[in-house]
């Protein structure tokens, strides 16, 4: 037993550090510092291990337990980004607006004969939400000649209807409102085709205005990766291919939000950033981007937080940021009406 304690000794010590390594991830610049960000991208896994790493040593009464504790107190603010106890609902009085984000897989299911987006339009339509921020949309997949998604979305919409995309030609980062939209722009990061931008609209509510930026950062492209555990060398590779593809989605991203801050600081009006980010809430991402904004999960939601559920583990990737001064209500995950990501929505109070 003393061997054994010994060895779980050990290892205790590792994963303490290792979450501790954890929390660095929101500071760190991942163009030289990637490694810590993989440690960020770990933590729901390390804060685990060290519950069990606990439980063990509670079990033995050994003070050793300690190791563990401490380090999981020192960082405990950072479980309320992955969960929530209770959500703040609005007052009966309150006048708020109710805002949506989606990223809808370009209406991917329709090509693997299953179409589940009628639900997602209704869903739309007794939702009735203000503002609609979609990411990866696809007006024409799977439509007829006689109609198109957009139609079918401007009716389930309801009027009035103003509309807005990332550009003329490219319509995978759409704004939809029902407040008048008076200046909007689109922001490609790459000269390549992909998905992955974002825009701006400047949207006038009553006395207010206020401009909803919606992004879509790089992801990690896991699914490009062939994994094999069959064979041991390219089981090796399969792992060397996984760790590439995260250290290129983390430095890829990182201009990426560098350039959201610059529109977000040179904005005249109150931001609300909505989006896909493709990062959790222990990245770089995250935390530039919430240095100076409110996440409506943080701060009106409640139960788990993750919102991706695509073939690797369940994340939280999607957000709904805003400005400080902007109070947020009933934060909601949906359903994922056939994509590999879940709807979120809130409520906000702009005064």
């Amino acid at each position: 037993m003393f061997f054994l304690n010994k060895i779980v000794l050990i290892l205790n010590f590792i994963a303490a550090l290792l979450l501790l390594g954890s929390y660095l991830s929101p500071s760190c610049n991942p163009q030289y510092l990637w490694p810590i960000s993989l440690l960020g991208l770990g933590y729901v896994a390390l804060l685990a291990a060290n519950v069990v790493f606990i439980i063990y040593w509670l079990i033995q009464a050994k003070l050793y337990l300690f190791i563990s504790l401490g380090a999981i107190i020192f960082g405990f603010g950072h479980t309320g980004k992955y969960v929530q106890i209770s959500g703040r609902q609005k007052n009966a009085t309150d006048t708020t607006l109710k805002i949506i984000s989606f990223n809808i897989q370009n209406f991917d299911e329709l090509h693997r004969g299953n179409n589940p987006y009628p639900d997602f339009f209704s869903f739309i339509e007794k939702e009735q939400p203000d503002i609609l921020c979609m990411q990866e949309y696809n007006p024409w997949v799977g439509m007829t000649e006689e109609t198109s998604t957009f139609d079918e979305l401007k009716k389930a919409f309801g009027k009035p209807f103003h509309f807005a995309s990332k550009g003329k030609k490219s319509t995978n980062i759409i704004i939809a409102s029902k407040y008048k939209i008076i200046k909007q722009k689109g922001i490609a990061f790459s000269k390549e085709k992909t998905t992955n931008g974002a825009m701006w609209a400047d949207i006038v509510i009553k006395q207010d205005t206020v401009r909803v930026i919606n992004v879509h950062f790089q992801s990690f492209l896991l699914n490009k990766v062939k994994v094999n555990i069959d064979d041991q060398d390219k089981a090796i590779e399969s792992s060397k291919g996984i760790v590439r593809s995260l250290k290129r989605g983390f430095q890829l991203r990182k201009p990426q939000v560098d350039s959201i801050v610059k529109e977000i600081e040179a904005s005249p009006y109150p931001v609300i950033l909505c989006g896909d980010f493709n990062d959790t809430p222990m990245s770089y991402t995250y935390g530039l981007l919430s240095d100076n904004l409110k996440d409506a999960f943080v701060e009106c939601g409640s139960g788990v937080g993750s919102t991706y559920e695509g073939d690797y583990p369940s994340f939280r990737i999607d957000y709904i940021l805003h400005h400080p001064k902007i109070r947020s209500y009933s934060y909601k995950r949906g359903n994922t009406y056939g994509s590999d990501h879940r709807t979120i929505q809130a409520e906000l109070k702009l005064h």
